[in-house]
C-alpha cells in the first residue's frame, strides 16, 4: 500500500513536522520518566521504601480513587489466600 501519491505535499508536510515533534515530545516523556525513576530511588533510600513501592503508590494516586479502590480489593483477596494457605 502507498500513501505518497495520493496525498499533497501540504499534507506530506504535516506528517514531516508531525514525525519531527513527535520525537521530541517522546524524548521529553522519557527524560522525565527517568526523572521519576530517580527521585523514586532517593527518596525510596532516605525513607527505606523500595523505588518499586513508591512507582506503584504513585501510578495508583495518578489513576485517581477507582483505581485506588481496585488495588486495595485485590490486596485484600491476596491477604485472605495467603492466611488461608498460613502462610500470614
Amino acid at each position: 500500500m502507498s500513501i505518497e501519491g495520493n496525498i499533497s505535499d501540504h499534507q506530506k508536510t504535516r506528517i514531516k513536522d508531525f514525525i519531527k515533534q513527535g520525537i521530541i515530545i517522546k524524548q521529553e516523556m522519557k527524560d522525565l520518566g527517568d526523572s521519576v525513576k530517580d527521585l523514586a530511588k532517593t527518596i525510596g533510600e532516605e525513607v527505606n521504601v523500595k523505588p518499586a513501592v513508591l512507582n506503584k503508590a504513585l501510578s495508583i494516586a495518578f489513576k485517581g480513587n477507582e483505581k485506588a479502590e481496585e488495588e486495595r480489593e485485590q490486596f485484600t483477596d491476596i491477604e485472605e489466600i495467603l492466611a488461608l494457605a498460613g502462610i500470614i
